[in-house]
């Protein structure tokens, strides 16, 4: 992949030529003057192409070729603290640079509790974090389940990638494995205080505090500050700062209409901030349709699976709509060879 980079007055102007996704693009830095270097360029480029770290050569017309290393830490390599008005002779002319290779790995150095020491874990930039707390398991023998891992002030989530919490080439990480205690907040009398471990689960929890209350947990639900736990997260997932609060609360249950066909409408008991996947998996056992084939239209547009029915102001006796993926294999029609079938176009039902 190569790249033309013009500089004019105080700016130096970036065009990605090449075969990849970049070509065309234009990229302006501003802020160039006499004292700039090499080092602020390539560091721009870097953010721009939105990776680790990258090896950058760069043909200045009046020099040899400066082959840079640059991470977003740091830039290494000879020229890196040449002047680019040096290069381009009082800036008059520009800079062509090419990305010989991206760095996609990088160290992670995880400190276990309090201690200093750390030991250092490779990652691939894109793997999860299940697949670092298992390499930390490899090392430690502290089991996945009970690691409970933080990047700053993020408690790291298993299927989340390295990507995601944009790590750099360099991060430090902090693995703590001590028991916790969790503040539980009832609906009527005193909140009351339970000791955890990381890898017992948010509905084990939940089971646990409402028998304690004596509630029936298939009328109530638990939330953390105000928003519905997912019961299958583990300990370990949670956020532990100090206005952390969780609650046992009464259901906040609705009736919504799923319109399957012109003739048919099925009645789904369900929660304001029940996921899409929810309603899905709730159709999928009631009606016997595969989830993957189900779609669910509000307003003409398909609602996405990770968003809740407060998403998108579905509130009690709304009406939405069922649309079969037109993914569905033939195999799981169970056509047979020399079967005859007509292809038609999927039309939305209207409301």
């Amino acid at each position: 992949m190569q790249k033309v980079i013009a500089l004019t007055s105080a700016q130096l102007r970036v065009v990605f030529v090449g075969q990849d996704e970049h070509m065309g693009q234009k990229l302006i830095i501003d802020g160039i003057n006499e004292h700039t270097t090499m080092e602020f360029a390539a560091q721009y480029v870097l953010n721009h192409l939105n990776e680790l770290g990258a090896e950058i050569s760069f043909a200045p017309e009046y020099s040899d070729t400066i082959i840079l290393n640059v991470t977003k830490r740091k830039v290494t390599g000879e020229g890196a603290n040449k002047l680019i008005e040096s290069l381009t002779g009082f800036l008059f002319s520009g800079l062509s640079c090419c990305v010989n290779s991206i760095l996609l790995n990088g160290c992670a150095h995880v400190h276990i509790g309090s201690e200093t020491k750390f030991i250092e874990i490779p990652f691939f930039i894109d793997d999860y974090i299940l697949k670092l707390k298992q390499k930390i398991f490899e090392l430690t023998k502290i089991s996945v389940i009970n690691q409970r891992l933080k990047f700053g002030e993020n408690v790291l989530i298993n299927d989340k990638t390295m990507r995601q919490y944009q790590f750099n080439d360099q991060v430090d990480l902090y693995l703590n494995i001590e028991p916790r205690v969790l503040q539980i907040n009832l609906p009527k009398g005193n909140p009351f205080y339970l000791k955890v471990e990381n890898h017992e689960k948010v509905g084990d929890i939940f089971v646990y505090s409402c028998e304690k209350a004596k509630f029936n947990p298939k009328d109530m639900q638990i939330r953390l500050n105000g928003i519905k736990m997912n019961r299958n997260c583990l300990i370990s997932e949670i956020d532990d700062n100090e206005k952390l609060k969780i609650a046992i609360s009464q259901k906040d249950l609705t009736n919504i209409k799923i319109k399957m066909s012109e003739v048919k409408v099925v009645e789904l008991q369900v929660e304001y901030d029940d996921t899409i996947s929810e309603v899905k998996l709730q159709i999928e056992e009631q009606e016997k349709i595969p989830f993957d084939l189900i779609k669910l239209m509000k307003d003409r547009k398909e609602c996405a699976n990770n968003n809740t029915l407060r998403t998108y102001g579905i509130k009690k006796g709304d009406i939405l709509l069922f649309q079969s993926s037109d993914s569905m294999k033939l195999c799981e029609c169970k056509i047979q060879e020399g079967s005859v079938i007509f292809i038609q176009p999927v039309v939305p039902i209207p409301l």
